[in-house]
């Protein structure tokens, strides 16, 4: 078991945003549904459109690289906390390819690994 606090990563699809994802989304609620959000990240080109809703949500957004590292890097940055993580198109990042094979997918990341919640 690990020593550190688990980050809950929440991935999805940005084509499959809706504008009623973040309802009732004041600035800075920093909420997505029922889940409080401590920062947006992406891959790739969905960079763009993850960096307006981090601005909707007054959180901070992060452009990832496709390493193997990179979800633990983030779950890293993060213990403790909600983060929407958003890609695009029909391939997933190599780096993701084995913890989701649909989407969206609630994940919890930690020292000793990632688990699937939903």
């Amino acid at each position: 078991m690990g020593l550190h606090c688990a980050a809950v990563v929440i991935l999805a699809r940005v084509e499959e945003l809706r504008a009623d994802l973040v309802p009732d989304a004041a600035p800075g609620s920093g909420r997505l549904d029922d889940e409080r959000i401590a920062a947006v990240a992406s891959f790739g080109p969905t960079g763009e459109q993850a960096a307006r809703l981090a601005i909707q949500l007054e959180v901070p957004h992060e452009a990832l690289v496709d390493e193997p590292s990179a979800l633990q890097e983030l779950a890293d940055r993060y213990r403790g906390e909600g983060v929407l993580l958003l890609v695009g198109g029909a391939d997933l990042p190599r780096c993701l390819a084995l913890v989701a094979t649909r989407l969206p997918r609630r994940l919890e990341v930690d020292d000793d690994g990632v688990r699937v919640l939903a």
